[in-house]
């Protein structure tokens, strides 16, 4: 009987399996993030594999935060989906007024909740968008004269255009 040979091959390590810590670290992250927005900066999380975002933008009263609808793009929510965005906190997609938006919206107001904020946006992602795996996340963030603004806290990939 021939003896068969096993090969030792050094594969590519793979990113870490998903654990609560991982979605805790990057919304204590997110947190800090989120306060340092100035008036007129975003922050964009997006999820790379599909493109549903989150995105905070830093107003004079607080931050404007929008989790994606399929108001502009068709990214396949369901009518429980965005029941869940709802009950999460966000208001609903509604452009006829002025301060409304085709995303679901919500405006912070001071003293922002800037740790709530992040949690609500953990939750939208895992809960509604199906999010697996933080390090799926990737960023981008400018100001108001589209100036590349870093945030090396988050950990996560810097998306520049």
């Amino acid at each position: 009987m021939k003896k068969s040979k096993r090969y030792n091959i050094q594969q590519i390590p793979m990113p870490p399996e998903p654990h609560a810590d991982s979605w805790t670290t990057l919304r204590d992250k997110l947190a800090q993030s989120i306060r340092g927005l100035e008036v007129n900066d975003y922050l964009i999380i997006t999820h790379e594999p599909t493109g549903q975002y989150i995105q905070f933008v830093g107003q004079r009263y607080g931050v404007r935060a929008e989790a994606q609808s399929n108001e502009m793009r068709d990214i396949g929510l369901t009518k429980k989906n965005c029941k869940e965005l709802e009950n999460l906190g966000w208001n609903p997609p509604n452009s006829k007024v002025s301060h409304g938006s085709p995303n679901f919206y919500l405006d912070a107001a001071l003293p922002v909740p800037y740790e709530d904020l992040a949690a609500l946006t953990i939750d939208s992602f895992r809960e509604v968008y199906g999010v697996e795996h933080a390090w799926e996340l990737v960023y981008k963030a400018f100001d108001k004269k589209q100036r590349i603004l870093r945030f090396p806290l988050l950990s996560l990939r810097c998306e520049v255009e």
